[in-house]
């Protein structure tokens, strides 16, 4: 019998990109939390410095005549990072430095083919390297603007997140709440058509499975996932306040199921199978179908269920009471949209959104990629009324033009408030990412790159398969976090804003 690893390849990926690596001690699964602070601070100092002086020759400059200010900035986030033992990546004015873990799979191989998996070993790590010429002594004076910088970091071509490999182009994921803490500090990831769900618990930026049903496997709580247009989000079912149920729908079937999880046994409160019904009356016989959760009734709870048919003008709010789910509001198919926005394009989609800053997601946002159009509903008494129109065609949304139909948006916590008044856009692709803050109706950007971009945090947002959202990673209660993953290629990022 053999003992393998992919530390080898492990360490090509940590490298890659002209990064040199400073490798801390060698240490096992139950020691993860003690992290970054295997590696010395005064040592990884004195490394820095050496570092910068040998790479900085390739530019025909040395420490005496660059810029200190860089220098500082760049080794006291540094250092941050080990008396936090926190990872992270920034650049400073081409003076790139990351610290982070480094994860080794292990295993035993044995005659005839068996093999047996071993635990994984990790290792931190913290890096260095020069891009360009630094700038001159005096040439820099300011401190770096706000940004992201990764708390979890998996490179493209990298091995997913948890063991899930993200290898899959259908893959999809979102925040949950699997432990009933009304945080949202789990991720469940999916894979459309193979019957493959796992959800993830993270343990001081260690992600372990909780829940997990291979590929090919048999889905999650009766509900097969055996179809490619499957879809899926977090939702209260139980009016607890808590979005620890997962829905799940297939578009064109009329398929909808609810699942509630005791124990991490998930079993359906609601189960209308393939071919069904639907689900309150709206029918969901179109591949189109979409839905979510609202907070209708301004209560502070995600309770009802939004669903819409993009390119119909058709859209329906569902209440449950009880487990009987009636229309609150309903416009079918054809129908004339919702508060003056037609929903006649297929492209169409919709997310709530806390427009007034109260901390509920009791409004609806609603944009059309590729022309510019944005508009934000409020609900008064079940009548919707824009408190935001743009379009079409439109000039779209604080500077964010959303003139490619690949843009997409989401609800965001910039500010660490606790609450999602802030709207995140970006273009896959192209490197873009905006966020806006709103100030009495107003939208303007605390953050905007592109487009063309240089990403966010690190991730370059290079390709169209590229997919976000808000996440609690420290378990604040704060969606403050922002999830960043490129489906078929096992990357998965996690940024904070420092």
């Amino acid at each position: 019998m053999t003992e393998r690893t992919n530390r080898k390849e492990q360490r090509r990926i940590t490298e890659e990109g002209g990064w040199t690596i400073l490798y801390g001690d060698l240490i096992n699964e139950w020691d993860v939390i003690t992290g970054l602070a295997s590696i010395p601070i005064g040592a990884a100092g004195v490394w820095a410095s050496d570092q910068i002086q040998a790479q900085l020759r390739k530019f025909q400059q040395s420490l005496s005549d660059v810029s200190e200010v860089v220098v500082n900035q760049a080794t006291d986030y540094l250092i941050q990072r080990l008396q936090n033992k926190h990872p992270g990546e920034r650049d400073f004015h081409g003076l790139g430095i990351k610290a982070g873990m480094v994860t080794y799979k292990r295993w035993m191989e044995f005659p005839f083919g068996l093999k047996t998996d071993l635990p994984n070993n990790h290792q931190p790590y913290i890096g260095l390297r020069i891009t360009k010429p630094l700038p001159p002594t005096g040439a820099v004076s300011e401190t770096p603007p706000f940004g992201f910088e990764p708390v979890y970091q998996g490179g493209d071509l990298g091995s997913g997140i948890g063991g899930f490999d993200l290898k899959s182009s259908a893959d999809r994921a979102f925040a949950f709440d699997y432990d009933h803490s009304g945080k949202l500090d789990h991720i469940a990831l999916y894979r459309p058509g193979t019957g493959t769900m796992w959800i993830l618990k993270n343990t001081s930026g260690v992600f372990q499975w909780v829940y997990a049903e291979g590929d090919p496997g048999g889905g999650i709580g009766g509900f097969d996932l055996k179809s490619t247009d499957d879809r899926a989000f977090a939702f209260d079912y139980d009016h607890s306040g808590k979005l620890d149920h997962i829905a799940l729908y297939r578009p064109g079937t009329g398929t909808m199921w609810i699942l509630k999880n005791t124990s991490g046994v998930f079993q359906p409160v609601y189960a209308e199978g393939a071919p069904g019904g639907g689900i309150g009356g709206f029918d969901l016989k179109s591949t189109d179908d979409r839905a979510f959760a609202f907070d209708y009734d301004h209560s502070g709870k995600l309770d009802h269920i939004a669903l819409y048919r993009p390119g119909t003008g058709t859209m329906w709010i569902l209440k449950n009471t009880s487990g009987v789910f009636q229309w609150v509001y309903a416009e079918g198919d054809p129908g004339g949209g919702i508060g003056g926005f037609d929903l006649k394009s297929t492209d169409d989609r919709a997310f709530a959104f806390d427009y007034d800053h109260s901390g509920k997601l009791d409004h609806i946002a609603l944009y059309r990629p590729g022309t510019g159009t944005m508009w934000i509903l409020k609900n008064t008494s079940g009548v919707f009324q824009p408190v935001y129109a743009e379009g079409a065609p439109g000039g779209g949304i604080g500077g964010f033009d959303l003139k490619s139909t690949d843009d997409r948006a989401f609800a965001f916590d910039y500010d660490h408030s606790g609450k999602l008044d802030h709207i995140a856009l970006y273009r896959p692709g192209t490197g873009t990412m905006w966020i806006l803050k709103n100030t009495s109706g107003v939208f303007q950007p605390v953050y905007a790159e592109g487009a063309p971009g240089g990403g966010i945090g690190g991730f370059d947002l290079k390709s169209n398969a590229d997919q976000e959202f808000a996440f609690d990673f420290d378990h604040s209660g704060k969606l403050d976090y922002l999830v960043l993953y490129r489906p078929g290629t096992g990357t998965m990022w996690i940024l904070r804003r420092i």
